[in-house]
């Protein structure tokens, strides 16, 4: 898969469509009674005050989470706007990545899902769904897909990382000559549902969007930012 190396255009449709704000609306909804951190709360007098932690609301995915953090307006961005002195939002996007590289790279970076974590979203996916023939080096089957989003999911429960806090976003839409990511967002819902955390279908909002704007499936992968 090549990626506009720029900026993915994904997150000018972020902006264009308004999912920035759904994906937060969706992400922050188990958590809207979190409280925010204000100074009388804080007792300045003392001589040793007690430390502030913030919980944190982990990303964690591909080259959509890497670049999310894009100022104008990327999801990440507006998510860490909205949770301003609730949540800590922590991004670990790693570009080019699949659920294989991914799987083997979460031992390390493990110390991200330490104590406290309001929330961690998983976005993969992508990469997986790139064409078995064309993209060797990035496809992973589908039951390959489902048995590492599986392995996710449980290596954040192994964590301290409670269920109701694990959210699964699927893959978005794409060109269907390219990636079917629509059968990969199937796999991560119905991994989701086996696990009973959290999922949010972005390929079939996307679609049910496109569907009544009359786009053309060039349009959505251009939309997406995900290029052969």
């Amino acid at each position: 898969m090549h990626v506009k190396s720029c900026r993915p255009s994904f997150l000018d449709c972020i902006v264009l469509m308004g999912w920035g704000f759904v994906i937060v609306a969706l992400i922050t909804s188990s958590f809207r009674k979190m409280k925010s951190v204000t100074p009388s709360e804080m007792d300045h007098h003392q001589q040793h005050p007690k430390l502030v932690t913030w919980p944190k609301v982990v990303l964690f995915g591909d080259s959509l989470t890497q670049y999310s953090m894009n100022p104008n307006h990327g999801w990440a961005t507006i998510l860490a706007h909205s949770l301003q002195r609730r949540c800590d939002v922590i991004v670990r996007g790693f570009s080019g990545y699949n659920t294989v590289y991914a799987r083997h790279l979460l031992p390390r970076i493990a110390n991200t899902f330490d104590d406290p974590v309001a929330a961690v979203v998983i976005l993969l996916g992508t990469n997986d769904a790139a064409d078995a023939v064309q993209n060797v080096r990035l496809h992973v089957p589908l039951e390959g897909y489902r048995k590492n989003l599986a392995w996710m999911v449980k290596f954040m429960q192994d964590k301290g990382v409670s269920r109701e806090k694990i959210i699964l976003m699927s893959p978005p839409a794409a060109d269907v000559k390219k990636r079917q990511t629509e059968a990969y967002a199937r796999v991560c819902e119905e991994v989701a549902h086996g696990a009973n955390i959290s999922s949010i279908n972005l390929c079939k909002l996307m679609q049910d969007k496109f569907k009544n704007k009359n786009t053309s499936a060039r349009k959505t992968k251009h939309a997406i930012g995900i290029y052969s």
